[in-house]
């Protein structure tokens, strides 16, 4: 829960920098501060995924717990293109540029700055993962990433749509709050049963492959490798070996 309340914080303190005073964070600042970020979560990616299958006690167990995660991104990326996921998340995105992009000369426009703000910081590729891993391993790194990112962006359109998009910091904290809570509630269970190394190998995989998009502009369809959080444990769960 602490990563979304920092994340709620760096919007709100975003927010108020740009209204209360004419600095912003210059382009090349920007730039060179979401390098140093999507490296830090490449490296948050690596450890996440490693110390998932670190606990293997011997190779057999080091073997199970590999098919079970390359089987489980696998035929969860496949259910994930079958419902289409990244397809319509991309729908939600491009209906949020195009609001803002229409709306950036209208700061008196706070209610559409709101909601656009709000779902382009919901929608980020961090904010399920990063949740869960936040409820689950009481983990904050990766929230604390996508509120540095969140917390410039704001700047941004506070400075072109008005102060609408501060409010933004409300949904970002029911939504991932509520995310992280139930990871919270569940963590005894997964953890009785053996069942979080799974989770947080995908998990791992997923901070992966959002360091890739950050660093090289990479289109990776990650949305449709949500399923694989549930499969894959499911998968741990009923695999006899």
């Amino acid at each position: 829960m602490i990563g979304t309340l920092l994340n709620a914080a760096l919007i709100l303190l975003g927010g108020m920098v740009a209204v209360l005073t004419p600095y912003r964070v210059p382009t090349g600042y920007q730039y060179t501060i979401k390098t140093l970020l999507g490296f830090c979560l490449i490296v948050l990616g690596f450890h996440t995924l490693w110390t998932s299958l670190a606990d293997a006690g011997n190779f057999a167990t080091l073997f199970k717990d590999l098919f079970v995660l390359l089987i489980g991104l696998s035929v969860g990326r496949l259910i994930g293109r079958f419902f289409r996921i990244q397809k319509q998340l991309n729908h939600l995105g491009q209906f949020a540029q195009q609001s803002l992009d229409s709306n950036r000369t209208d700061r008196n426009a706070v209610g559409t700055a709101f909601k656009t703000t709000a779902l382009l910081f919901c929608l980020g590729p961090l904010a399920i993962p990063g949740a869960i891993r936040d409820g689950l391993a009481d983990d904050f790194k990766p929230l604390a990433i996508k509120a540095v990112m969140d917390g410039l962006a704001t700047m941004d359109f506070v400075a072109t749509m008005g102060w609408g998009a501060i409010a933004a910091a409300l949904p970002v904290l029911a939504y991932q709050g509520t995310l992280s809570l139930i990871s919270w509630q569940l963590s005894p269970f997964l953890e009785a049963h053996s069942l979080a190394d799974p989770v947080h190998g995908v998990l791992g995989f997923l901070f992966c492959g959002v360091a890739l998009i950050i660093l090289g502009g990479y289109r990776i369809e990650l949305g449709d490798y949500l399923p694989s959080l549930i499969l894959t444990p499911a998968l741990a769960y009923i695999i006899p070996f």
